[in-house]
């Protein structure tokens, strides 16, 4: 055959290779899995459960009753000193649940923490149908409503016209207690609920716990989360003032002016009482015994433009509570 191409320097002749042509086998086939993936099948677990939860009817927790958080008589229920020897500052405090740690009841003021009850659950049996099946429950509403509001008593129109005629601040802390890693952590609000400017715990059960503590004082972040830390004003009802009358002796009438409507206050919160509620024994009016986070609402009272002497007593405020909780037990 002759060469093909020019001539190199070498001698040799420039050709192109010829390709050779591979022979392909048959076209291999991969088999796949059938069926979802794991995070397909994960998801999808989750919008069924989601699907059946919002399908299925919700039902309530035995929480207490308005008359049961109102008072005797729905005439409110009282603050108290926060401690014997400082009545200038009136305390009240409330739990979403239990108030008790390590089986001991805990105090604010000189009353012990009012339990809402949101996750107590009613006994088997119940008229209602309210009884829970199995031993789980997903808590789907957990609100409370708090009124509070300044009352007027015949006494105060005669004997303490000073305390009927100044503001008072109101302070209110809601702390849920921070889970601590590897232990458990016991809280006591009326003992660590704040901190002092060198981060010391403290409390209005502390001797030197006053006026400005109260108003300059942070909440505890080392124990507690803070849901919410806010304060307002509430004005007195009416202000009255002593009016001399005719006659010997002179009998003394009262003239009511300057009729405030701020004496009044409603404040509604949402409570995260947990995702999953587990109870030891579902028979039986109980509360959880896994799942549950508590929260503490703790209410503070002083007056206002009074000297700190103790003279003038915020004692003339009333607070009552509605509470509303549902769950599904899907």
């Amino acid at each position: 055959m002759p060469p093909i191409g020019p001539k190199m320097q070498k001698g040799n002749f420039y050709s192109k290779k010829r390709l050779k042509v591979v022979k392909r086998g048959p076209k291999r086939v991969y088999k796949t899995k059938k069926g979802l993936t794991q995070s397909a099948a994960k998801e999808t677990r989750k919008i069924a459960k989601q699907v059946l939860l919002n399908n299925a009817e919700s039902k309530y927790f035995d929480v207490k009753t308005i008359s049961q958080l109102s008072g005797i008589g729905q005439a409110g229920i009282l603050p108290t000193p926060a401690r014997l020897t400082y009545p200038q500052m009136h305390v009240l405090g409330f739990a979403t649940g239990e108030n008790t740690v390590g089986g001991t009841a805990l105090s604010y003021g000189q009353t012990n923490i009012v339990s809402i009850n949101h996750g107590r659950i009613h006994a088997a049996g119940n008229a209602q149908g309210q009884a829970i099946e199995g031993q789980y429950v997903s808590p789907m509403l957990s609100s409370s409503m708090f009124d509070i509001q300044r009352v007027v008593f015949n006494s105060d129109l005669s004997t303490e016209l000073a305390r009927n005629s100044m503001p008072f601040l109101v302070r209110v802390l809601r702390l849920c207690p921070r889970p601590a890693k590897g232990s458990n952590q016991a809280v006591d609000p009326e003992r660590d609920a704040f901190l002092t400017a060198a981060n010391q715990e403290i409390g209005v059960s502390d001797l030197t716990f006053q006026h400005y503590d109260l108003l300059m004082n942070k909440p505890n972040t080392k124990k507690y989360m803070v849901k919410q830390d806010f304060r307002f004003l509430l004005e007195p009802p009416v202000t009255s003032t002593e009016v001399a009358g005719p006659g010997a002796p002179a009998v003394s009438s009262y003239s009511a002016a300057n009729i405030s409507t701020r004496c009044h206050k409603q404040m509604t919160f949402k409570h995260d009482i947990g995702k999953k509620l587990f109870y030891e024994d579902p028979l039986t009016r109980s509360t959880p015994t896994d799942g549950f986070k508590n929260e503490y609402v703790l209410i503070h009272i002083v007056p206002t433009g009074a000297e700190n002497v103790g003279s003038i007593l915020p004692s003339t405020c009333r607070v009552a509570v509605k509470a509303v909780g549902t769950f599904k037990d899907l």
